[in-house]
């Protein structure tokens, strides 16, 4: 058998509100994807009408991505289905390597990078994803050769069997964002393998500082506590929750500088100390980031790595006390669902 016969038809699964040009871009891409096995691209927006080339286009109404995703795979014809979100794009080998790294585990992910094109300030955004202050998920927005079992893939970039995410249920179909979350955690708990492989790469258009991208992280982190809560083992880890963590030692350490005044040159020195690391954060993740790209007029006469810097930092600040403060009202008072 060659190997071209060897490899599995994929179905590429793109889910969306509408057909826009971000869409009309991940579905070009995926036409020029570098992979013998042969595939198709599925698009499943709320409404359409006429044909998308390349692509076969169920509309489904307003549902949620989780059950957008389980009617495209009712209607897939593959034995492996590739999810990818409509505002990204993959790299052409992107599903030569994931099929390969299929040998390796039951679903593979890969790293989602900034999207070469984006505005300076959604490149700022990317930054603050690819942080090292963001923990282990930073690896999960930046281009690196890292290969490792994860407990958690993205949706933006998921590769799997069709028997394997079958035998669990498919998409969760209540809940977004965090169903990509659920179903990690209904995988793993079926003694299934997930892997984070540094050459499954796709990229993906970051939502701007401040104010987009303050409500997406929020939007996770008030998920992320609901989450836990409801699902508890699996779901928890303590890097998860260091954002709430800083956010209540920071009003914890106000309230006991001001009623113990001992306290407040310890409390000082570790402000000063987190400024640090969120200035040393930054300039990491500027310097992976790679060119700087974008166009922002706004940034002409100042130095654009300066510029950088200091909207990278803020925007670690910012996503660290908004994400903290979600996480809490998502644990205390769930979603409002």
């Amino acid at each position: 058998m060659t190997e071209q016969n060897a490899l599995p038809f994929v179905s590429i699964i793109v889910p969306c509100k509408r057909v826009d040009e971000y869409t009309l871009e991940c579905v070009e891409r995926c036409l020029q994807l570098d992979y013998e096995g042969g595939f198709e691209v599925l698009v499943v927006p709320d409404e359409f009408e006429g044909e998308l080339r390349g692509a076969r286009v169920i509309p489904s109404g307003p549902l949620p991505p989780g059950a957008k995703r389980n009617l495209a795979m009712r209607m897939a014809r593959g034995e492996v289905f590739a999810f990818i979100d409509s505002d990204a794009y993959p790299r052409p080998d992107w599903l030569r390597n994931a099929v390969r790294r299929l040998a390796e585990a039951d679903a593979v992910g890969g790293p989602a990078v900034t999207h070469p094109s984006d505005s300076f300030a959604q490149r700022a955004g990317g930054c603050v994803l690819s942080s090292p202050l963001m923990g282990d998920l930073s690896a999960r927005f930046r281009g690196s050769p890292r290969v490792a079992e994860v407990d958690l893939l993205h949706s933006v970039n998921c590769v799997v069997r069709r028997g394997v995410i079958e035998s669990v249920g498919g998409w969760d179909e209540r809940h977004w964002p965090g169903e990509d979350t659920l179903l990690c955690a209904r995988l793993r708990a079926a003694g299934r393998r997930l892997l984070h492989a540094g050459d499954v790469v796709v990229y993906h258009h970051r939502r701007p500082l401040f104010a987009a991208h303050a409500r997406q992280v929020g939007a996770y982190g008030r998920y992320r506590g609901f989450l836990a809560r409801r699902y508890g083992d699996g779901l928890v880890r303590p890097i998860y929750f260091a954002p709430a963590a800083l956010l209540i030692y920071l009003a914890a350490g106000a309230a006991a500088s001001a009623l113990w005044r001992a306290f407040l040159p310890i409390y000082a020195a570790s402000l000063i100390a987190y400024a640090l690391a969120l200035l040393a954060g930054s300039a990491m993740a500027c310097r992976w980031s790679g060119d700087l790209g974008g166009a922002d007029p706004a940034a002409r006469g100042f130095p654009r790595a300066v510029k950088l810097l200091l909207f990278v930092a803020a925007g670690t600040l910012m996503t660290h006390i908004v994400y903290g403060a979600e996480e809490i009202v998502g644990a205390l008072r769930g979603v409002g669902r």
